[in-house]
């Protein structure tokens, strides 16, 4: 994939998603959340409402913005700031704009996973204020783990895809 339009696409896509979410949740949320957890899935941080959700609408454009700008500008970083594997290869002026798509389509990929993640987060975070008393047990670290597999896997491919040819 080489045009990074999709990835742009889910990005924005996601963010609306996320807000969806909250509007479908709001009106059955406690007005007063746990917002905070400790490693056991304990509240140990408290917020109203409106902060919480305020927070988590926030928290999805910051990320999406974060990240479409990574992947749309990464073209404009000068060369000396860009450290990448074989980067003298990679950047060489007949390689350097399709290096660059390719690495604007994968930021925004990691992009999307991240917001998967806030949002998996923030859904759990909701559901276990909407039975008293609010826990989350263990499951945080379902999403947290599916992330991190997923993030290890993008830099495995991504060091894969960067090598340098044979014979180059």
């Amino acid at each position: 994939m080489r045009q990074p339009w999709v990835a742009l696409v889910t990005l924005v896509f996601l963010v609306l998603m996320g807000w969806a979410q909250l509007a479908t949740y709001y009106p059955a949320m406690p007005p007063r959340i746990a917002s905070s957890f400790d490693l056991a899935g304990k509240p140990e941080g408290w917020a109203g409402k409106n902060e919480f959700c305020l927070t988590f609408a926030g928290t999805l454009l910051v990320v999406a913005a974060v990240f479409a700008g990574l992947g749309l500008g990464n073209g404009k970083i000068p060369d000396r700031l860009v450290s990448l594997p074989n980067k003298d290869y990679w950047l060489a002026p007949e390689r350097r704009d399709e290096t660059h798509r390719f690495l604007s389509v994968w930021l925004l990929w990691i992009g999307n996973a991240t917001l998967v993640l806030v949002m998996a987060c923030t859904h759990l975070v909701i559901a276990a204020n909407l039975r008293p008393p609010p826990d989350l047990g263990m499951s945080l670290w379902g999403p947290v783990a599916g992330y991190l597999l997923f993030a290890a896997a993008w830099c495995a491919v991504l060091s894969w895809r960067l090598r340098r040819p044979a014979g180059d």
